[in-house]
């Protein structure tokens, strides 16, 4: 195995503070050597102290190393923000309570996997970009990932806010639309919604049933 994907919301913890539950990730990667791309918020605070979450993705090394990350760019409006809620709609919250403040992410960053223990060094390493939840909509973010030299894509999502409704299909049909696009092959992991894999010319290689243990 070269990469271990985990959906979004997979670990609900703050994987760069919460010591133990990291300690229990890494020892995994470790134990297996193989790298791993997860979904975990990102905890900053503004120049006045006040908190702020960033829906991340974090690629470990086998090492257990943090190789990258990557921040989610295009947030969803009234689940992680409430759009224009400093003038018109300063009466309304967000529909997902207990969940705090998050920030949009400012960069399309592009990963490498790394070389397996005791090989040579790939002159042209595999490199991809991650699009978090309903990002995998919008072609112009896809197309940046491509762009700055992604040779494939992943898409990690917590799709149960759907429950047994159409919402999953629809949402991993958009995948094909951006695998097309921009020729690029993707890996999909979606908590309970479907995870596959779809090459550059649309073809579905694999996918699973929605609410099934795979």
């Amino acid at each position: 195995t070269d990469l271990l994907i985990w959906p979004e919301a997979a670990t609900p913890f703050l994987f760069e503070r919460e010591t133990e539950y990291r300690g229990e990730v890494t020892d995994l990667v470790r134990t297996h050597g193989v790298p791993l791309l997860l979904g975990s918020p990102a905890l900053r605070y503004y120049p006045n102290g006040r908190p702020y979450l960033l829906n991340s993705a974090y690629f470990l090394a086998p090492d257990g190393e943090v190789l990258g990350r990557y921040d989610k760019q295009h947030l969803v409006p009234f689940g992680e923000y409430i759009p224009l809620k400093s003038s018109l709609l300063f009466f309304l919250d967000k529909l997902v309570e207990g969940i705090g403040d998050f920030e949009a992410g400012t960069t399309a960053t592009v990963l490498s996997v790394p070389a397996k223990s005791g090989a040579s060094p790939a002159p042209n390493p595999a490199r991809f970009g991650v699009v978090i939840c309903y990002e995998v909509i919008f072609p112009d973010l896809v197309r940046e990932f491509a762009s700055g030299g992604a040779g494939f894509m992943v898409t990690i999502t917590n799709d149960a806010w759907f429950g047994a409704s159409a919402a999953p299909f629809q949402h991993f049909g958009m995948v094909v639309l951006r695998a097309v696009e921009n020729r690029r092959t993707f890996a999909r992991a979606a908590n309970t919604g479907i995870s596959g894999f779809i090459d550059p010319q649309g073809h579905i290689l694999q996918a699973t049933p929605i609410f099934e243990e795979r």
